[in-house]
Parts: structure tokens; sequence; C-alpha cells
């Protein structure tokens, strides 16, 4: 069963993104099977790595969406495997229509925690890239949490 870890700080800019884009790398580097998601609206991780998306493709918009909703996600949906070895949930420009509706869902604190209790035992490392501050993404990811950087 894999490991959660979540890459938090209050204060914006001190290179949370940068430590979760090379220590992931690193570790599939070692054979490791990564999953990194982008839960920082400003999209650095995503936009770094190139990754595309959109409804079709899915991001953890939808996915978080849906897991809200109580709708099946379907096997894979929204990963994406890049050329550097680690497979990659992207954010996308709904999150902010999707920090609505979470601050206002049933058990808002653990709604990424139960989509990703559906993945965990695929990966041995999952890490969450979260935005600066103690948002309701932020709470989200310390909540799925096994560990924090």
């Amino acid at each position: 069963m894999g490991k959660i870890i979540a890459c938090v700080n209050e204060k914006g800019g001190v290179s949370k993104t940068t430590t979760i884009k090379n220590v992931s790398i690193g570790l599939a580097m070692l054979n490791k099977k990564v999953l990194v998601i982008d839960l920082d609206p400003s999209m650095n991780f995503t936009c770094s790595l190139s990754i595309e998306t959109n409804d079709e493709a899915g991001s953890i918009c939808e996915i978080i969406d849906r897991t809200i909703e109580m709708k099946e996600i379907p096997e894979g949906y929204g990963i994406q495997h890049h050329r550097e070895m680690i497979d990659v949930i992207g954010c996308s420009e709904r999150m902010h229509d999707i920090e609505s509706k979470l601050g206002s869902a049933m058990q808002r604190e653990i709604v990424l925690r139960r989509y990703l209790m559906t993945i965990k035992d695929k990966y041995d490392y999952i890490f969450l890239d979260c935005p600066a501050g103690l948002g309701i993404f932020t709470v989200n990811a310390l909540f799925a949490a096994d560990e924090l950087i």
C-alpha cells in the first residue's frame, strides 16, 4: 500500500512544487511507482510538465466533483503518464469553481481521502502539491496524508 505525502506551507514561493517534482522523479528513477496530484489553483506543477487538462482527459477538479456527487470514477480517469516515469493528475482552471462546491460539501475535509483510498494500493508514493495557505484543498491534503513535507 502506498504512502501519501503532502507538501504544505502557509507561505507561497517556498519551492513546494519544485520539491515535489524533484523527489517524485528521483523516486521514479529508483523504480518506484509515483503519482503526483496538483492541488494548487496556480497550476504550476501541471504547467511545468506540460500536462493537458480538459473535460475529456480529466483533472483533479473533475475527480473531486465526481467524488462529491458520489459518481463513479473510471479506473485511470485523469491520470496521465509523463515521460519522466511518473503519473500525474493535473489541475485545471475549474479549481476555483470546485473550491466553492467543496466548501459546502458534506464531510468536505475527507473528499480527497475518499478518492485516494480507491487508488492508494496502485502506487508506492502519492505526492500532493498543495497551494499556499490553509484553504480547503490544503485541509483535504492534510486529512489524506500519511506524512508531510
